[in-house]
């Protein structure tokens, strides 16, 4: 459906002026073309599809299963398809211009898949273990060593510097009895001799407690083992139970998914039921007075029950916007993601005083689509290597339709989000360190206010500024490829993104009588702070009927669209058309909510008879 009416701006595009290093510096003016942009949906490479960053990545069977940070909806379910994680064991990522998954699957073999191109799987080195499959993985924090564990063996793996792909250092492997393994984190501000160690477990009966050992860049050598630091079982005076308050007493010994917070604080899964050991989550804190390096703090009994073999285990970063910190762990036989928020815990360990173990709250997160659900990430938690580059954003005002105050941006990559980046207008932001590579740009909605330019251009080594960006679609807020060259902040990339002072806009309600639905029957809407209004159903050859809501709408205003439900003609399909706005379309609530876009937004309403089956209309010009 073409909109009705036209923007008549003059001079969209522009040169910018010369200004300061901080201000507005000389830009170059790129061509855009003008192409009507329909919803929201960009095509990106990686797991996260655009507007869903962060997001979360779940191995499940033969599967890698992408899901939003609200763990409501599944993204991208063609990631890796049916031929990623044999398996369906660790998974582990590192960001920057790699941009590579490792997925282990049980087996004597590592999977690496291209986040730049979904499912390219590239050929891996086995690495051969001498007791079992690989299914621990994790990546330190520079992104220089690849952890694997599996069976008796822990490897460690370095990336090639001219590939994304691994290869297996052929130096000596560390003996060990283990299935996981995890990264020590210290607590914010506050060193401790644990930051970057190996931390292992292997969930079977008799297995041990929580072993360490010390992180060693030297390939050749074995990683030097630190000891157990929770106990496994007596003998005294070790001690491998604890009383936690209304929780009662329980014990670990054979522990699975491990995960260290934000606090520095272990995060373990108890995976088996026995007469003395309960499925579970235990949370252990460093120091006191409990006997071994870490005590226990809170123990969360398994929602599903006994037997659900709670495995993998994941704590989100303290940037998340929904979940800042929350544990999330994978229930391998209940097919859910829980989540446990730890503000409700009740555990305490004040120095000096004698530990007070306690409980935390856990609720379902994810509770469809999940068959075996073995480990889950956050796509944050990917480890950034040095091979970064650095972006810098800009905002114009232009001249003729003036704007002013702060503008939001982010910058995206296939597992990376640089978290919202605020620059008001006639300024920049600072040197913004982003993954290397192709990088996407978006500025969030400001009401009243669209873009009518973007440029971007980056220093080569002669000192000057290339234009570069690879596309750009007026008006949209995305600017989906903007590249970054690997370096430090005198290579840096400079974008501008130009906004005006955007006409207010209108919203056209149509109605379109589906299979079995008679042209002419009346329908109810509301739309956000107005009277109900009716529009009748018409032929799907024209779009059907429709109505102009009365009065306009500064852009970027969001409005829900509500249809009084008919139960003989439910609604079966909803359609948005516009320039530059994001909706989401909610069917069991017979509604969509909206931006404004520019000119028209066209909402369009499709109703079945009950009983009714939507089939291709060939006669119809749609």
């Amino acid at each position: 459906m073409t909109n009705q009416c036209t923007l008549k701006l003059k001079s969209l595009t522009m040169k910018m002026a010369a200004a300061s290093r901080k201000t507005l510096p000389q830009m170059f003016v790129i061509a855009v073309g003008l192409v009507l942009f329909v919803g929201a949906a960009h095509a990106q490479s990686g797991p996260c599809p655009p507007g869903q960053f962060p997001c979360i990545l779940v191995s499940d069977g033969s599967q890698i299963k992408v899901y939003s940070d609200s763990g409501t909806s599944e993204l991208n379910p063609a990631l890796l398809g049916s031929g990623g994680g044999g398996g369906g064991e660790g998974v582990a990522c590192l960001s920057g211009s790699k941009n590579v998954l490792y997925v282990a699957n049980n087996s004597s073999a590592i999977q690496v898949y291209s986040m730049n191109l979904v499912n390219q799987q590239a050929p891996f080195l086995n690495a051969v273990t001498a007791g079992g499959g690989v299914a621990g993985l994790a990546v330190n924090g520079t992104g220089s060593l690849l952890y694997a564990s599996g069976g008796s063996d822990i490897f460690s793996l370095t990336p090639l510097s001219a590939s994304p792909w691994l290869m297996l250092n052929p130096g000596q492997t560390t003996l060990d009895t283990t299935h996981d393994l995890g990264l020590g984190i210290c607590a914010p501000g506050v060193a401790c001799a644990y930051g970057g160690n190996i931390f292992t477990t292997h969930f079977i009966f008799g297995g041990l407690g929580v072993n360490e050992f010390a992180a060693n860049p030297n390939l050749n050598l074995p990683l030097p083992p630190l000891g157990e630091i929770l106990p496994h079982a007596p003998p005294p005076p070790q001690n491998n139970c604890a009383n936690f308050g209304v929780a009662g007493t329980h014990c670990w010994e054979h522990l699975s998914g491990l995960a260290f917070d934000n606090n520095g604080n272990l995060w373990a899964n108890s995976p088996y039921t026995s007469p003395t050991l309960d499925t579970g989550t235990f949370e252990f804190a460093p120091g006191g007075s409990c006997g071994s390096p870490f005590c226990p703090l809170n123990f969360i009994p398994d929602l599903s029950g006994a037997g659900v073999l709670p495995i993998g285990l994941t704590v989100a970063p303290a940037t998340d916007p929904l979940n800042p910190g929350k544990i999330l762990l994978a229930n391998y036989l209940a097919g859910t993601i829980d989540i446990i928020d730890p503000i409700t815990c009740t555990g305490l360990h004040p120095s000096g005083s004698p530990w007070t173990p306690g409980t935390c709250n856990e609720s379902h997160f994810i509770t469809s689509g999940l068959s075996r659900p073995k480990y889950v990430i956050y796509n944050q938690n990917c480890s950034n290597p040095d091979n970064n580059g650095y972006i810098e954003i800009c905002k114009q005002s232009n001249p003729e339709y003036p704007v002013s105050g702060i503008f939001d941006f982010t910058v995206t990559a296939p597992l990376f989000s640089s978290g919202t980046i605020q620059v008001p207008v006639g300024e920049c932001s600072g040197a913004v360190q982003v993954p290397s590579g192709v990088v996407a740009l978006t500025e969030a909605p400001t009401i009243g206010a669209l873009v009518s330019n973007v440029t971007a251009c980056s220093y080569n080594q002669f000192g000057q500024c290339v234009p570069d960006l690879i596309s750009w679609t007026l008006p949209d807020l995305y600017a989906t490829d903007v590249p970054v060259a690997a370096g430090d902040v005198s290579l840096e990339t400079l974008a501008t993104f130009t906004n005006y002072a955007a006409s207010p806009s209108q919203l056209k309600v149509c109605k379109i009588a589906g299979l079995g639905t008679p042209v002419g029957t009346e329908f109810t809407f509301t739309v956000t702070g107005m009277p109900p209004f009716q529009v009748e159903a018409g032929p799907p050859s024209q779009g059907g009927f429709c109505q102009l809501v009365a009065g306009t709408f500064p852009v970027n205003t969001p409005v829900t669209i509500a249809e009084t439900p008919n139960p003989t003609y439910p609604l079966t399909n909803v359609t948005d058309e516009c320039n530059a706005c994001t909706y989401s379309i909610n069917l069991p609530q017979s509604s969509m909510t909206t931006t404004i876009g520019a000119g028209i937004t066209v909402v369009s309403f499709t109703n079945t008879q009950r009983g009714g089956k939507q089939v291709r209309c060939l006669a119809c010009d749609n």
